[in-house]
């Protein structure tokens, strides 16, 4: 599986930009949003929960204020 946070400016269509999170795992990212990781699919959009965990392992910063995020789930 391939882990991406997407980040979109409030009320805009498309991606500013993408961060590859695979590193952090499957396991530690389903269990963060609470989805058995074999039924772990989709687009997930993160809150600020999520945020704070995904940045105190990883460094990635958020400004949930100016934009909005989601995890996406692909097949590798």
């Amino acid at each position: 599986m391939i882990f991406l946070i997407s980040a979109y400016r409030k009320g805009a269509d498309f991606p500013e930009s993408e961060i590859d999170v695979t590193d952090l795992g499957g396991e530690f990212l389903a269990g963060l949003f609470g989805i058995p990781l074999r039924e772990f699919s989709d687009v997930h959009p993160i809150g600020e929960g999520h945020a704070e965990a995904i940045s105190r392992r990883s460094g990635v910063t958020f400004d949930l204020a100016s934009r909005d995020y989601f995890l996406e789930v692909e097949a590798d």
